[in-house]
């Protein structure tokens, strides 16, 4: 109802900006959660792979601003911020792949099923409550719903997978990634959170 035919200006705000790549960015579960049974050497292949050609891409719209400029009219899957800068789909392949060929498997399937789960959730929360600003431009709604949403994604992966996951581990990478998701205005949040969630992870496990 509130995604599709929700009279809300505000939701129908959230989902004109690049819609598609908000389902994209759903898909991307397809890694973490494949990575559960499949090895590390098939995805390391993939996310090469899919790295490789998403980076040519950027380069060729650095180097023809025609080429460039038709990409950004595609707004289903591009952002205008994106016009000079590496785009997300390139920064996410990147973190996707150090998380792989760095950390175990349970940080970085953890890692990165919490930071795509937040990522989703997070806009929606000062429709609904807690509008009020935590740091920059994000709110406390924000904060509080990304933790809610990523500790029902960690118990989904703690009971419903074979991998070894504690309850700390839950609530710590859930409480790292809503945290870290506030300073996002610092560093992308494609590299800031999934990465130093794994990082604080690795450290305190």
């Amino acid at each position: 109802y509130y995604f599709v035919i929700s009279p809300r200006q505000e939701i129908r705000n959230i989902f004109q900006e690049a819609p598609l790549r908000r389902f994209l960015k759903l898909a991307g579960l397809l890694l973490p959660i494949g990575y559960i049974w499949l090895s590390r050497l098939f995805f390391v292949k993939v996310l090469t792979i899919l790295l490789v050609a998403s980076l040519v891409i950027d380069i060729l719209r650095f180097l023809f601003p025609r080429f460039n400029h038709r990409y950004l009219k595609l707004k289903s899957i591009a952002k205008q911020k994106e016009l000079k800068t590496f785009s997300g789909y390139t920064i996410f392949l990147i973190s996707a792949l150090l998380l792989f060929l760095v950390f175990p498997k349970e940080i970085a399937v953890l890692s990165l099923t919490l930071f795509i789960i937040g990522d989703i959730a997070a806009p929606f929360a000062g429709l609904w409550f807690l509008p009020k600003r935590m740091i920059s431009e994000k709110t406390w709604g924000g904060f509080v719903l990304v933790f809610v949403f990523t500790v029902f994604a960690g118990y989904f992966l703690k009971f419903l997978t074979p991998l070894s996951i504690t309850l700390e581990m839950i609530l710590a990478g859930a409480f790292l990634t809503a945290l870290l998701d506030q300073f996002s205005f610092l560093l992308d949040d494609n590299i800031l959170v999934p990465l130093g969630t794994a990082v604080v992870l690795t450290l305190l496990t």
